[in-house]
């Protein structure tokens, strides 16, 4: 992972920050149904590691109690389910499970390349967390995967000369 990811509300609840949300497949926040930030929501620059990072943003140096919440997001079924086993036995997760997600993290990031080989291929972006609740809805909603396919068709098509 590129970027530390956050949910600002349990840090500032808390002054913790969940191992879980390091993992490449999480997106949302179950308890808050936001989608974890990778950026502070006052500067919009990159979080880093940092001991600060507990307290605010280390650029702007805001609190995180003193910024406005991040809008609310639905987390997907399969996303809440993992949660729930990620808090009571994280060695029940199913590995097949991890691999269909990373899969689908890689083509929503990048539809247009014609191998998706290794799971190294999606980029590190502040945005990690949008991409992976769009690889869950890929995932669950067929009618949602079939627009994405229509829309990455169209944008192939435009790109060629």
């Amino acid at each position: 992972m590129g970027y530390p990811r956050v949910c600002t509300q349990c840090v500032s609840e808390t002054g913790v920050l969940d191992w879980r949300w390091s993992l490449a497949f999480t997106s949302t926040c179950p308890k808050h149904s936001s989608l974890l930030t990778a950026e502070c929501p006052n500067c919009h620059k990159a979080l880093k590691w940092s001991g600060g990072m507990l307290l605010g943003c280390d650029k702007c140096e805001t609190e995180w109690t003193k910024m406005e919440r991040p809008l609310s997001s639905s987390i997907s079924g399969l996303e809440s389910r993992l949660w729930t086993q990620l808090e009571q036995n994280p060695a029940s997760v199913d590995p097949t499970v991890i691999h269909d997600l990373c899969r689908a993290i890689v083509y929503m990031m990048r539809p247009f390349d014609s191998l998706h080989d290794t799971f190294e291929a999606a980029p590190r972006l502040v945005e990690h967390s949008e991409f992976v609740a769009r690889a869950y809805r890929t995932l669950q909603e067929p009618e949602f995967f079939a627009q994405w396919r229509t829309q990455c068709h169209q944008m192939r098509k435009d790109l060629l000369p």
